[in-house]
């Protein structure tokens, strides 16, 4: 039987506990045998001004996953000048990890707009598809979207996780910490440790 990679790919600006229990519930679910943390570089049709330094989102990554079994943090997207394309990750993944089948973790909302990434369909010959429930998105639109695109790529492996809506974002936090709110709870304690030891987002 082949062995299961699971990809988390994002901007990770910053990471935050939603952020791990996202990861928590696909790995309960799936049980991979190694799970990749992607923090983007630049991320396409998307503002990235706001965001903190690659390495500093990579470092904050690591603090926060970085006590879960078998999960590491990768730079290859940051590491990588210009946009980051979810399809180039996973080819480079692919030629690195030939013995695994890939997994990659998408918000409901990208789902839905999935046909407008650069190359789907290279996207769904690396990897499978686990797509995130999420209570705004219905799950009848959810699976439309699941059935078009596997009759539209016959090789498309699609699979729809429940994970129960989590109340925090990125920019919720960073609001907070500029306006010198209140975000116990909200990140992993040596993020929080991290964000104000290098004044982010201030």
């Amino acid at each position: 039987m082949r062995k299961k990679l699971l990809l988390f790919g994002g901007t990770f600006n910053p990471v935050h506990n939603g952020h791990r229990f996202i990861l928590k519930t696909v790995q309960d679910f799936l049980n991979p045998d190694k799970t990749i943390i992607i923090p983007t570089n630049m991320t396409a049709n998307k503002d990235n001004s706001h965001n903190a330094l690659p390495m500093d989102r990579f470092n904050m990554c690591t603090l926060a996953f970085g006590d879960l079994d078998n999960t590491i943090v990768s730079d290859i997207e940051i590491s990588r000048p210009g946009v980051s394309y979810t399809v180039d990750t996973l080819f480079k993944i692919k030629s690195l990890y030939p013995d695994f089948d890939l997994y990659f973790i998408v918000g409901a909302d990208m789902f839905m707009n999935f046909c407008s990434w650069k190359n789907p369909q290279k996207i769904l010959e690396y990897a499978s598809l686990c797509v995130l429930l999420r209570e705004n998105i219905s799950y009848d639109l959810l699976s439309s979207q699941k059935l078009h695109l596997e009759n539209l790529f016959n090789y498309a492996k699609i699979i729809l996780i429940d994970s129960p809506t989590v109340d925090v974002s990125s920019t919720m936090i960073r609001n907070l910490i500029k306006n010198q709110g209140d975000v116990d709870g909200l990140l992993y304690p040596g993020v929080k440790d991290y964000i104000k030891l290098h004044n982010l987002y201030l």
